[in-house]
This record gives C-alpha cells, sequence and structure tokens, in this order.
C-alpha cells in the first residue's frame, strides 16, 4: 500500500472509530441517565460536539506528521 492510500485509509479509520465514539456516548448518558434515575439534563450535543472536536484535531495532527514524513522522504 503506498503512503497516500495508507493516510486515505487511516483517516476512514479514524472517522468511523469518531462516529463509533459519538454512538457510544450517547448510549452510555442514555444508560447512566436511566440508572439513576435522573432527568437527562446532559447536553449530548456538547458532549458529541467535543468528540468531534477530539477527531478533528487528531486528523489534523496526522496529516501534519502526514506531510513531515513526505518532506523527510523526499529529503532522502
Amino acid at each position: 500500500m503506498d503512503s497516500e492510500t495508507l493516510a486515505e485509509s487511516l483517516i476512514e479509520a479514524i472517522g468511523a472509530a469518531q462516529d463509533g465514539a459519538r454512538d457510544r456516548v450517547q448510549e452510555m448518558v442514555t444508560e447512566l441517565m436511566a440508572a439513576t434515575g435522573l432527568p437527562a439534563k446532559v447536553d449530548t450535543e456538547a458532549v458529541l460536539e467535543k468528540v468531534g472536536a477530539i477527531g478533528d484535531a487528531a486528523r489534523r495532527r496526522f496529516d501534519e506528521h502526514h506531510d513531515d514524513l513526505n518532506e523527510a522522504r523526499r529529503a532522502f
């Protein structure tokens, strides 16, 4: 697999993991609220937004590292 294909595959995997994390956060909040008998006052959209921001930051850092590796490879 060439570096571009590998990078694309990793980005897709990160996106899928991020989607799974969002779904799991929603499930966990729902389960926690049901188990405690508390009203669901948690802003799940805000939690999901934070999970998305973390995923976006990870993607940006990955892209930066990918670019750095390509520069190093070209230098040799």
